[in-house]
């Protein structure tokens, strides 16, 4: 990924991560409209006004000493929260009294810090870019008003990231007993992951772009149940969409292990 993928990609795991083990949209700890990208500072209005929030910060970058090809961007994950009725603000560090466990209302900034690190370490490998926690810490409250404290945590992270726009190729392509199997959390857990496309193509080259072939399979899971043709190259491409539509606007590049050679007896 690069600076920009991974921005998008932080912020799209900050909105999906949820309270533990819990399942389900009421149990997110954010939430999609209280994660924001922002670069420099915000102004007041331009917070979240629900609590509780989180900004990813994109700081400076620079080349990787050792390969040009690579750049070390640097993140900062803000995060800030509030409980009512709390007079001195321990409620907000360590939280209070919670409705649910699949409530973010009333939990402390130390409870959601933990969450937050956890979903950021979790990506370290999954997207092709190496993340680095490089520091972090909880912050003094900030008393707002009787019995409002707002709580802050900050940490930065370090990513590896491909100076150009990069889309993961799905690994490990098999056929086995008519079934199509391969390896594709690596691009279904990206924020821009769309869907699968299989193509056959006639020879033992693979399909240059998923127009280059004949497309027997177009979906988000990653089998089908098919028959395989002697004297083809099957190519998997995972399709990307950046804006949530639902056209393609970028697939991955054939790659070794994206593709299987059928020899002409099948």
């Amino acid at each position: 990924m690069n600076p920009w993928q991974m921005a998008l990609q932080l912020r799209h795991e900050l909105r999906t991560v949820t309270w533990d083990d819990q399942a389900g949209s009421n149990a997110v700890v954010f939430g999609s409209r209280n994660v924001r990208i922002f670069s420099g500072v915000p102004a007041p209005e331009e917070i979240p006004n629900a609590y509780p929030w989180a900004l990813v910060w994109i700081n400076s970058g620079a080349p990787d000493e050792s390969d040009p090809t690579l750049i070390e961007q640097t993140f900062t994950i803000y995060s800030c929260t509030m409980v009512f009725g709390d007079k001195l603000g321990e409620q907000a560090i360590v939280g209070g009294p919670a409705a649910a466990l699949t409530a973010s209302a009333g939990r402390g900034i130390a409870e959601i810090a933990r969450r937050v690190r956890a979903a950021v370490e979790a990506l370290t490998g999954a997207d092709g870019a190496r993340i680095i926690v490089s520091g972090e810490g909880l912050e003094p409250t900030d008393a707002i008003g009787p019995g409002k404290h707002l709580a802050f945590d900050g940490f930065s992270v370090t990513a590896k990231c491909t100076s150009a726009l990069h889309y993961t190729a799905p690994q490990r392509l098999a056929f086995a007993d008519g079934t199509w199997t391969w390896k594709g959390a690596i691009c279904s857990d990206r924020f821009d992951f769309l869907q699968y496309r299989l193509v056959r193509k006639s020879g033992s080259s693979p399909s240059t772009s998923p127009a280059n072939g004949t497309t027997v399979y177009t979906g988000t899971a990653a089998s089908f149940t098919g028959a395989q043709a002697g004297g083809n190259t099957y190519t998997c491409f995972a399709d990307y969409n950046a804006r949530g539509g639902d056209t393609s606007e970028a697939w991955s590049d054939p790659e070794v292990g994206s593709y299987l050679v059928v020899g002409g007896d099948g």
